[in-house]
């Protein structure tokens, strides 16, 4: 069972909520806020957090810790849109929402091991929801909902909708049936059999094109050579 706390602004859900996990938080305790001072992206990005979006953190305290945790997150993120507004949201791996080349949410996955095994994960959600613009990002780079739609949405409504699907899936995740989850990947692949440049470590790029993800979410390259590489990390350029 989902407990929400609600804040006006915070610095950081994703740096609050760890907070709390270390002080002993329950598995369930979401963190949720209408604004956000250093919202945090992936690597060094920030994620930017005007009102007008939905901003929250799920602590979560897996029995396993895969990468699959972060696309499922992704997954309930287009489904949701998907039923609000009827357009048809894709994943670019491994957890960014785009419509028509434009990124409209993102999910950040921040755990603690002890040893190999996982004390807690915690997953950070940016939905731009009624949002009119976009001031310190491209133009081209970001919508909202409202953008898309023309229409304001009730954020709780949304923020329900995502969070009912979230618990449904993440007891598929802990059940070890974790085939639908990839195979729902695999329907919304933003970029599924196209050839893409990956960033990887120093600077590196690597090319190839995407076929998919393995049991374990990451993603699967076919190379010129007709080797296949996997990925578990890198953005795609």
């Amino acid at each position: 069972m989902l407990k929400k706390i609600y804040f006006t602004e915070l610095d950081s859900t994703n740096e609050q909520l760890e907070k709390l996990a270390i002080e002993g938080a329950t598995e369930g305790t979401v963190l949720i806020t209408k604004l956000q001072t250093k919202g945090k992206g992936q690597g060094s990005n920030k994620w930017v957090s005007e009102p007008g979006g939905l901003y929250f953190s799920i602590l979560l305290r897996p029995k396993k810790l895969l990468p699959l945790l972060s696309i499922m997150a992704g997954i309930v993120t287009v489904e949701t849109f998907r039923e609000v507004t009827e357009l048809e949201f894709g994943i670019k791996w491994p957890n960014d929402i785009i419509f028509n080349n434009q990124k409209i949410a993102g999910i950040l996955v921040e755990s603690k091991f002890i040893g190999v095994t996982p004390e807690y994960s915690i997953v950070g959600c940016g939905l731009n929801i009624n949002q009119n613009k976009f001031p310190e990002m491209d133009e081209y780079s970001a919508t909202s909902l409202k953008i898309l739609t023309e229409k304001d949405f009730d954020l709780d409504f949304v923020l329900d909708n995502f969070l009912k699907r979230f618990e449904s899936y993440y007891c598929l995740y802990n059940s070890g049936n974790t085939t639908y989850i990839i195979n729902k990947f695999r329907t919304y692949s933003y970029l599924n059999e196209q050839v893409v440049k990956i960033k990887l470590f120093a600077d590196k790029i690597t090319e190839g094109k995407i076929i998919g993800i393995n049991d374990d979410g990451a993603l699967l390259l076919l190379k010129s050579d007709q080797n296949i590489e996997t990925l578990y990390s890198g953005p795609i350029i």
